[in-house]
């Protein structure tokens, strides 16, 4: 398991929805977000993980 950890900028949630849309983001990667605020980008991209049935973790402070 591999557990990649961003800090939930536009272009690593751009890179990740791609990513999961494309069918390249394995099982076994599971990324660790923690986002810097609420976006809508943000949204999109949890939107998209749980649609396309995969894990990610997501820090609230």
């Amino acid at each position: 398991m591999y557990f990649p950890y961003l800090r939930g900028r536009q272009y690593e949630l751009l890179a990740l929805r791609e990513l999961i849309e494309n069918d390249r983001l394995s099982d076994n990667i599971i990324p660790i977000i923690e986002p810097v605020k609420i976006t809508s980008t943000l949204l999109s991209t949890i939107k998209t993980f749980i649609n396309n049935n995969k894990k990610m973790i997501i820090i609230r402070n």
